[in-house]
């Protein structure tokens, strides 16, 4: 009895999640909706996910769905600030709660509130519970690390400065070593002409004699006029110490 048990269950089971119904929008299964909101959990700190009852033919006797919802939609309507409610408890982020801290209600922006959207924006406000059936209608999944805290934390926000400056740095980096790596000739004489038709030689700098501002290049031959000269820096690139540097960056972050 046990065994059949287990295997109508499991067969149950199975007709709900091994396909792409329990989706709302019909794109992903529940195993890959679990990816996602792992992911989620570590780009934004916290899975949110909507729990609404649709049917949908006779082929899917379930009407369960499952709804993935960006946290960053989860905010106070028209981005109001937080606030005491009457009842004793408080709106704060979008979540409305009792005066224990229980959520009552969730509001869920329709769509993502980024600057291109400022205007004309809608609120879903969703009862945190089901009044006839007591279940959770939304999932707000996040690690809590203290009292009172009521969203997640990104797992990367106290490190996001100093990788977002470790970007910064590598792209100097290489732009560094292009620039020292293009080899320019400067033809310095003293009647101004050194007798070579520089007028076309510019293929990669696309520079001429007449030019206000000389532009480095990859064999690039350029005139100077009459006490001119051209002093090139030491770029010292590729920068024998940017790997240790780097590595000792990474191993602070992952700290």
């Amino acid at each position: 009895q046990t065994e059949a048990l287990e295997t109508s269950n499991e067969r149950e089971f199975a007709l709900f999640a091994d396909t792409q119904e329990c989706d709302l929008s019909r794109i992903l299964n529940f195993s890959s909706m679990q990816e996602l909101a792992l992911r989620m959990i570590f780009v934004s700190g916290e899975s949110v996910t909507v729990l609404p009852y649709l049917e949908r033919g006779s082929m899917m006797p379930y009407g369960l769905k499952i709804q993935m919802v960006e946290s960053e939609r989860l905010c106070n309507e028209s981005f109001s600030q937080d606030k005491k409610l009457d009842n004793g408890g408080s709106l704060s982020e979008g979540i409305e709660r009792d005066k224990y801290g229980a959520p009552v209600r969730y509001h869920i922006c329709r769509e993502f509130p980024d600057g291109s959207h400022r205007s004309g924006l809608r609120w879903d406000k969703i009862d945190a519970f089901g009044d006839a059936t007591g279940l959770r209608n939304v999932l707000h999944i996040f690690k809590m690390l203290r009292p009172g805290q009521y969203r997640g934390i990104p797992y990367l926000a106290p490190v996001i400065e100093p990788l977002y400056n470790l970007g910064r740095y590598t792209k100097a980096e290489i732009d560094a070593a292009v620039v020292a790596s293009l080899f320019t000739v400067f033809i310095k004489t003293e009647s101004g002409n050194s007798g070579t038709d520089t007028d076309n030689m510019g293929g990669e700098t696309g520079a001429k004699r007449t030019d206000k501002d000389f532009k480095l290049g990859s064999g690039a031959i350029l005139d100077l006029a009459p006490g001119e000269d051209v002093a090139i820096p030491q770029h010292g690139r590729p920068n024998v110490n940017f790997d240790p540097f780097f590595q000792a960056i990474l191993r602070q972050i992952g700290m």
